[in-house]
């Protein structure tokens, strides 16, 4: 199964830490893009849960 992933949308400056430690503590990864409007667009990817083989 491929990793999962979210995207939101609108998130503003002072909200960021909050939400990426979220994301965090679930075991995502969280990169950040900035809008032309200042704010941030979050791309948050969650691990694969796919069993090693071999």
């Amino acid at each position: 199964m491929p990793a999962r992933v979210e995207v939101i949308h609108d998130i503003p400056e002072d909200q960021k830490q909050r939400i990426t430690e979220d994301y965090e503590a679930v075991g995502a990864s969280v990169q950040w893009d900035k809008q032309p409007d200042g704010k941030w667009t979050g791309t948050a990817t969650f691990p694969s849960k796919d069993k090693p083989t071999g």
